[in-house]
């Protein structure tokens, strides 16, 4: 029919939905995203059911002389596979859909967006330097870390995304909670945020693992003076090894983040240095995974004289804010609504236990187990 097969046929559609916006709202600003099948690395299309280059280009011209005012150049993608669209690391080339962006470019006078893999502000800064693009579009980006802007202007370390697409994309895919494996706040932006904390009060962190480190930015940003203690040369952890087959090395942006961002947070970093009993009761509180040995061979939870308090940092509480967290002691489990690991509130052991006495709810084996394994187990 008039709406498929030649070129002509298969852009009308477009062109008289821009036609009508128009009409009906001559005051609003129309930007069109551009879908045109890119090239893998191996040369082969990737993607379906957009455009060719040489056809996105003079589709452009068409769009610009309907009043369109501006335009994205972007992956299509009409088979269903978000990885064509939304490619994990690794799998495609930083900002791969640029070459088409600067042809698009030279032919439009409106401004023309780029999207795709521009991990950092400096990649998007030396895109706009070199006149490939008048707009950098964020996508994953923005989930990860939503004040890019803000923290462009003022300097501030910027968590930039791992284009992992765990919390995102396979979440979009599988109808689910959209969330993010670096940012917590992520979709809960109005019932989670970091809390100003409770005095002057000193926090030992035992692990230099991404839990730990970003246990000791929020614990920072409380206002709490923290010293991260690792028993190895580096930070990172399990991390490390996640970044070592191929095409995993994009990981490592997350340890980077925290290495930026620590120091001018004030946090105290030990490499070699294995936490002692000594360190951990100089603290007020203390933050870590794994057993703790020390104080009652009984209680499971072995600080001795040193005070703790943990919690689980996550969408519904921890470091963030209250959750419910699990105690094991002889006789069985219990578990009560307390403060999270942040909140350090102080008291040892056994007052925690009889905090929880009588208290009793229903839980997950999997808190359980997580929690129980945190505090040591008898």
């Amino acid at each position: 029919d008039e709406y498929g097969g030649s070129f002509e046929n298969r852009v009308r559609y477009a062109l008289e939905v821009v036609a009508a916006i128009k009409e009906a709202a001559p005051q609003l600003m129309v930007e069109y995203k551009l879908p045109v099948i890119m090239e893998n690395p191996d040369g082969t299309p990737r993607g379906k059911g957009g455009l060719q280059p040489d056809e996105a280009c003079e589709f452009a011209k068409l769009l610009e002389g309907a009043g369109i005012d501006m335009i994205q150049v972007a992956q299509a993608n009409h088979t269903g596979n978000m990885g064509d669209t939304i490619p994990p690391m690794g799998a495609m080339p930083y900002n791969w859909t640029l070459p088409v962006a600067e042809r698009v470019k030279a032919l439009v006078s409106v401004p023309v967006a780029t999207v795709g893999r521009v991990v950092s502000v400096e990649a998007g800064e030396k895109i706009l330097e070199d006149g490939a693009a008048d707009i950098i579009a964020y996508g994953r980006s923005l989930m990860c870390d939503p004040d890019i802007a803000l923290k462009a202007a003022t300097g501030e370390p910027i968590r930039e995304c791992l284009n992992c697409n765990k919390g995102c994309v396979d979440a979009i895919q599988n109808r689910k909670y959209i969330s993010c494996v670096l940012n917590a706040e992520n979709g809960d932006e109005a019932t989670i945020a970091i809390k100003p904390g409770e005095g002057d009060k000193k926090v030992a962190v035992v692990g230099g693992g991404i839990a730990g480190l970003e246990a000791a930015r929020v614990a920072a940003k409380r206002g709490y003076d923290v010293t991260v203690y690792e028993a190895s040369d580096h930070l990172g952890g399990q991390i490390v090894l996640a970044a070592a087959p191929p095409r995993k090395d994009e990981i490592m942006r997350s340890v980077e983040y925290y290495e930026k961002i620590l120091p001018g947070l004030g946090v105290k970093v030990e490499l070699n240095h294995a936490a002692s009993p000594a360190d951990l009761n100089a603290a007020d509180a203390a933050i870590g995974r794994g057993r703790a040995r020390r104080g009652h061979p009984r209680s499971g939870c072995r600080f001795g004289q040193g005070r703790l308090e943990l919690g689980r940092a996550g969408r519904q509480g921890g470091a963030y804010g209250p959750r419910r967290c699990h105690w094991r002691w002889p006789g069985g489990h219990r578990d009560c609504r307390v403060s999270a690991a942040a909140r350090l509130r102080g008291g040892d052991c056994r007052d925690a236990r009889q905090d929880c006495r009588g208290r009793v709810r229903d839980h997950s084996a999997a808190d359980h187990e997580r929690l129980c394994r945190a505090i040591g187990k008898q």
